[in-house]
């Protein structure tokens, strides 16, 4: 959906409520697990603190969509929980006008109380502008206790393929002291 001006909460809202019966824009869903032979996932690992304080910063951030939130793009979950079935507007900036793009969250990993990993894979519906499902997950690398954010996408067949625009904002979003010094 493309619109000229930022969309206003009552135009969101009624995207969420329209978005959560559309189905994915790609099959078979799970890409990102492994699930199906066939396709690319592309993987990036990149610490961003160490110990337990980062982590468990990391995973307030990631529970929050604060990985979206980069003056251009803000994802807008229907429920302030990632678990599956999470509707999700992602409002995007262009030059001149707007977008919103519909995805659904498909899995989680671990939660919000695990010592090692936290995560969740969302996949696009058929009002977002592209096709795919993303991972964006935190976890502790256990031979070193480096805290580490990790982002796999697979792009759905017969779709152009996702940009890498939002796991690529996602890291470059941690100043190069590490999770520490995020806000």
């Amino acid at each position: 959906m493309f619109v000229a001006t930022r969309p206003t909460s009552r135009t969101i809202d009624r995207f969420l409520t329209d978005s959560r019966t559309l189905p994915f824009s790609y099959q078979p869903t799970g890409l990102t697990q492994g699930a199906a032979t066939g396709y690319k996932v592309d993987e990036m690992v990149v610490p961003i603190g160490h110990g337990a304080q980062d982590f468990d910063r990391a995973k307030a951030a990631l529970a929050a969509w604060k990985h979206f939130d980069i003056g251009w793009l803000q994802a807008i979950p229907s429920s302030p929980v990632p678990e599956p079935g999470t509707v999700v507007a992602v409002v995007i900036r262009h030059f001149g006008f707007w977008s919103l793009n519909g995805a659904r969250v498909v899995y989680v990993v671990g939660d919000r109380q695990s010592t090692t990993r936290f995560g969740f894979a969302y996949g696009t519906l058929v009002n977002h502008a592209e096709a795919g499902e993303e991972l964006f997950e935190v976890f502790v690398d256990p031979s070193t206790e480096d805290c580490c954010t990790e982002s796999a996408q697979s792009p759905g067949r017969g779709r152009p393929s996702p940009t890498s625009a939002i796991r690529l904002c996602e890291c470059s979003r941690l100043p190069a002291g590490g999770i520490r010094e995020w806000p």
